[in-house]
């Protein structure tokens, strides 16, 4: 699969034929093919390179290499390609069998293939949706749903954080609270058995300064 991903002279032919309303879609779904499967951008990738990471030092999938030649036409193969971007899990299962490395390659092939993708202008994408035409009708709203319930989620997690902490501090004062409760009751029996004992030492010497004195 990496080798047929990793042309980008099918894939340019491929997203060519792609109508208006089908390269919507596959650019919609390379993007969140692409964050599910958080594949490293190329900013942080050079930043890596720059203080001396390789990313194939984090591959916990082996690279898939196949020298055998490709056991059907280039007609059947870009008709495969093609249903396979108009698929968001197919895409991300075909990713998914791939290295990091790898995937970083597919990506970076995926980007620069994407131009030859005849994307309507953002021009007439924000006048259509100003007239209720929104990328939702095409099927591509579910992305920005979930990225609202993820965003959701994070403002419960930071408004629920400080509460676990304040939840944290009461539980340890409590804990303290209950040891120094211990250690009084401690020091009052301490206190308790030397006061005895000094009054049986009383008591004693006054016993023998009696018999002392017949």
């Amino acid at each position: 699969m990496f080798r047929i991903l990793n042309d980008v002279t099918n894939l340019q032919l491929v997203f060519a034929n792609y109508s208006a309303a089908e390269a919507l879609k596959v650019q919609h779904n390379i993007r969140a093919v692409t964050a599910t499967l958080r594949i490293p951008g190329a900013e942080l990738l050079r930043q890596m390179r720059a203080e001396g990471l390789d990313i194939t030092e984090f591959d916990t999938v082996p690279a898939t290499i196949c020298s055998a030649p490709l056991d059907c036409s280039e007609t059947v193969l870009r008709s495969h390609l093609r249903t396979l971007f108009l698929s968001q899990q197919k895409l991300e299962t075909a990713l998914q069998g791939l290295s990091l490395t790898q995937r970083v390659t597919v990506r970076d092939q995926l980007e620069f293939a994407s131009s030859s993708l005849r994307l309507p202008s953002e021009q007439l994408l924000q006048r259509m949706a100003e007239q209720g035409l929104t990328l939702d009708k095409l099927g591509l709203g579910q992305s920005a749903g979930q990225d609202k319930i993820s965003a959701i989620r994070q403002r419960l997690a930071g408004a629920l954080a400080p509460a676990a902490e304040a939840d944290k501090v009461a539980q340890v004062k409590q804990r303290l609270t209950a040891l120094n409760g211990a250690i009084d009751l401690a020091e009052e029996d301490v206190n308790a058995a030397t006061r005895s004992f000094n009054v049986v030492n009383l008591e004693q010497a006054q016993a023998r300064v009696a018999n002392s004195r017949r």
